[in-house]
């Protein structure tokens, strides 16, 4: 059995439209550092790329005109959609550009080139770790302990204390 045989139909957000070509693209974030009189880069890995699915597509039909309406509509929407891949099936994805490409020697047809890429999760800041407070907790902390620390070090029976310490030597 083929593979092509197992190809699902290619919507977004329940518009199904028609799929010639679909790259990726998926790899790691790398920084590379380059420095002054060294022939070699270092790179850093900054953890999974975001996934991106590109599709050159078309709408097909008397009625591309109404079709194209709906779709553009369905593309412009905010937020994260539904993304039916041909190969990958339902994804979470946003979309990131669509470019419409009208040929007058297609006639009926309304090509796109659309750029979506993984909705992942969404992660707010995190309202639990307070860095200021971490901060001001560890000043307090040290500030204790050196108050502590100094005061062990010190008689508080006045300044005779410290001549009779000295006198003891």
């Amino acid at each position: 059995m083929y593979w092509d045989k197992e190809l699902q139909p290619a919507s977004f957000r329940g518009i199904r439209f028609h799929a010639e070509e679909v790259p990726g693209e998926m790899g790691r974030r790398v920084l590379v550092h380059e420095y002054p009189l060294r022939d070699e880069p270092e790179t850093e890995d900054m953890g999974a790329a975001a996934k991106k699915y590109n599709f050159k597509a078309f709408l097909l039909g008397a009625d591309a005109l109404q079709q194209r309406d709906v779709f553009e509509a369905a593309l412009n929407q905010n937020g994260v959609g539904t993304l039916i891949h041909p190969f990958y099936g339902a994804l979470r994805v946003r979309v990131a550009a669509a470019r419409p490409i009208y040929s007058a020697k297609k006639r009926g047809r309304i090509s796109y080139s659309i750029s979506f890429v993984e909705a992942g999760k969404e992660q707010y800041p995190n309202v639990e770790i307070d860095s200021y407070q971490k901060l001001a907790d560890a000043v307090n902390q040290t500030t204790g302990a050196s108050e502590t620390a100094y005061a062990e070090q010190l008689d508080p029976s006045g300044p005779g204390y410290i001549l009779d310490s000295i006198k003891a030597k």
